[in-house]
């Protein structure tokens, strides 16, 4: 099963925005995101809210608190959807099923909280992707991909996440399966009258239960492929807004930034 983990904050671009750079330094930090994640999912409180066909969905600011703005998503029930796996001349396809607007991946909303309340029981669109392949564990590729999610899903959306690089995937394979495990990051972005940028970060992991690292690439290098459900969590973190001065002390600052300088100068004569 694959599970994505973002982790954001929306804002108006210089008052919430959470520096990027910080945000992947290092793949491992996604890791442990993830796994915090996993471990506060049990107590997040699902507070689900149905959005009528009439009304559109927007991304909104985060609400405090840890793993308080969850967005969850799955492939629609059928032993067929979820993601295909095909590697062939060194190019590794993602394919989203079932398919819809001519291409792309349809997934079904489960939880939607918080920053992402208005998206309960709204389906979005993931888009198919390719990646090199092989690709070092952890080794960062440039994937700018406009749209990769399509929160609203519909053919001109309004709520997107844009990915800007993807990292390469770790194996880990225990007695059940293996776990395949992306790092990604990217914007989310919220356009129309109120735009907000998103940066964003997580993971993707895929379990095959009853399978090797080496089963899944000869599975994947056929010309079927291998096929597996996938579902997705993403979560905004919330950020203080930097302390603003009120407009009256920015007034105060002034007259006494002005009343220091004629002293200077009447010291200077």
């Amino acid at each position: 099963m694959i599970v994505m983990l973002l982790t954001f904050f929306a804002g108006a671009h210089n008052i919430f925005r959470v520096p990027l750079s910080k945000s992947i330094n290092k793949s491992i930090g996604l890791r442990k995101t993830m796994k915090k994640l996993a471990s506060s999912l049990s107590i997040v409180p699902l507070l689900l809210v149905g959005v009528g066909s009439a009304q559109a969905a927007d991304l909104n600011p985060p609400v405090p608190g840890n793993f308080t703005n969850v967005y969850g998503f799955s492939s629609p029930g059928g032993a067929t959807n979820g993601v295909n796996v095909t590697i062939a001349g060194g190019v590794a396809n993602f394919d989203f099923i079932p398919s819809v607007l001519g291409a792309d991946g349809e997934y079904d909303v489960d939880t939607a909280t918080g920053a992402f309340a208005e998206f309960a029981n709204v389906s979005g669109i993931i888009q198919d992707f390719t990646l090199p392949f092989p690709i070092a564990p952890g080794a960062p590729v440039a994937t700018p991909i406009a749209t990769f999610l399509n929160l609203d899903g519909v053919a001109a959306p309004d709520s997107v996440f844009d990915l800007t690089t993807t990292f390469g995937p770790t194996f880990t394979e225990t007695a059940s399966g293996t776990t395949v495990t992306f790092d990604f990051a990217g914007v989310f972005r919220q356009l129309g009258a109120d735009p907000l940028d998103l940066d964003g970060v997580g993971s993707i992991s895929a379990t095959f239960a009853g399978e090797t690292q080496a089963s899944i690439l000869a599975a994947a290098q056929t010309d079927s492929g291998i096929t597996t459900p996938n579902s997705g969590t993403f979560i905004v973190e919330f950020v203080e807004p930097p302390n603003v001065p009120e407009p009256t002390t920015l007034v105060g600052l002034a007259a006494v930034a002005g009343s220091l300088a004629l002293t200077r100068r009447k010291k200077k004569q």
